[in-house]
């Protein structure tokens, strides 16, 4: 590839929350690319692509050990933020009200406790931004407290089905402060990319001067 670096998915077990991680670390920088729309310009292929082959005494898994090291903790950070981001904002609260009106739950009592349930390992609330739940975030946010409980049970029904279509509806579930670990996180597929110079010549960066290189070390041709 043109930009060389190591790409890893890693996996949530399905029991957990299945959440599929991207992360593609350039050689010359630790912080990765994350958006998998990016990961994928970095690592796609034709099919006419073929594998460079690396110097017989080089073993790719060499450049690994890094790059995993660096997500398992870069993902137990984000873990972490996103725990102290669980404070109750507007859209929390609203929810709490509602849901502790018994008129509500005399109209939707399997709806009442499903969101009951959620709502204990809720994720943060800017994690509700995908386009089937992002607008209903927003009408339970501006819902008068006072509401018809129908208009209420309408909307909190709409929450639900939002949650549910965007795989929301199974919210992480772990001990208070455990984070992701290398014994949660599966490692689904890597890949060492590299430019063709650097797999014809073997000259690969070492790891441990991998995320140190000046951006010149890297401009091989193609």
């Amino acid at each position: 590839g043109k930009q060389p670096g190591v790409f890893i998915m890693l996996r949530m077990p399905e029991e957990a929350s299945g959440e599929v991680f991207w992360r593609f670390y350039p050689m010359d920088d630790r912080q990765p690319v994350t958006l998998p729309s990016r990961v994928i310009k970095l690592i796609e292929a034709t099919r006419d692509t073929l594998r460079q082959p690396l110097p017989e005494q080089a073993s790719p898994f060499t450049w690994l050990k890094g790059p995993l090291h660096a997500a398992v903790d870069q993902l137990n950070e984000e873990y972490q933020r996103q725990i102290g981001e669980r404070t109750e904002d507007e859209f929390s609260r609203k929810l709490t009200r509602f849901l502790a009106r018994d008129d509500v739950m005399d109209l939707a009592d399997e709806l009442w406790e499903d969101l009951n349930q959620w709502q204990r390992t809720a994720p943060p609330t800017d994690h509700l931004n995908r386009s089937r739940v992002a607008e209903v975030v927003r009408t339970v946010r501006a819902m008068p407290l006072g509401a018809p409980a129908r208009d209420v049970v309408d909307a909190l029904d709409a929450l639900w089905d939002g949650l549910r279509a965007e795989g929301l509806d199974r919210p992480v579930v772990r001990p208070a402060g455990k984070a992701p670990s290398v014994r949660d996180l599966e490692l689904v597929c890597w890949e060492l990319v590299v430019t063709p110079e650097m797999a014809a010549t073997g000259l690969i960066p070492a790891p441990e001067e991998w995320g140190t290189l000046p951006q010149r070390n890297l401009e091989l041709g193609l």
